[in-house]
């Protein structure tokens, strides 16, 4: 395989006895290889996730004046399909209570109420300055992040030939197979793991075949 890295841009090669193909092949993949061995590259949402320190505007939610979040290990507010097609406001798909290790402690030694927002930048396209402007009394952004989230989803009919194969040929897996079907952080998790368990399998027939 030929590869360069980040920091190097300069051709590399190597043999493998395996190799995980673990970034998506979305629009943004720089992969090249013999024509019909990798599936096509699928368009892939745009999302800004964006981190929040501070105190939510009440009144913005319909939230009693006096209703406290800083007890609460969770909230998640996620608009309806109405709330957010027909309101052109609403400028975020989620907006979540998270505790942040990047946040500084308060005077009195406990941690301020941090929030995450998931929002697609053709509605919000500053998120940094908009969701702390709109949705907090009192908000400092932490930190701001845009990245290809996950591909158009819609029923595939004939999901044993468009779903993808994990095992692209011999030793070349791809991990994002089911991107087509679902794609979250838990696949995620579970694509890796049949990644080692497809090597694992294979290493441990081939070593008990080996005379």
């Amino acid at each position: 395989m030929e590869y360069t890295t980040d920091s190097d841009s300069k051709l590399k090669s190597a043999e493998f006895d395996y190799v995980v193909l673990a970034h998506p092949l979305n629009q943004n993949a720089s992969i090249s290889a013999p024509k019909g061995l990798l599936p096509p590259l699928l368009e892939y949402k745009t999302v800004d996730s964006t981190l929040i320190s501070g105190e939510l505007d009440h009144e913005k939610f319909g939230f009693p004046s006096d209703e406290s979040f800083d007890r609460l290990k969770g909230l998640s507010i996620l608009p309806t399909k109405r709330g957010y097609e027909d309101d052109r406001n609403t400028l975020f798909k989620a907006l979540m209570k998270v505790r942040s290790v990047a946040a500084k402690e308060t005077e009195d030694g406990g941690a301020p109420s941090c929030w995450v927002t998931y929002s697609l930048p053709e509605r919000c396209l500053y998120p940094g300055q908009d969701m702390c402007s709109s949705y907090f009394k009192k908000g400092v952004l932490i930190r701001s992040s845009r990245w290809l989230a996950y591909p158009d989803l819609s029923p595939l009919p004939n999901p044993s030939r468009t779903m993808g194969k994990f095992i692209l040929s011999p030793g070349l897996i791809y991990a994002n197979a089911l991107e087509r079907a679902a794609c979250s952080m838990e696949l995620a998790v579970i694509s890796a793991r049949n990644a080692a368990l497809i090597i694992h399998t294979e290493t441990t027939a081939n070593q008990e075949q080996a005379p």
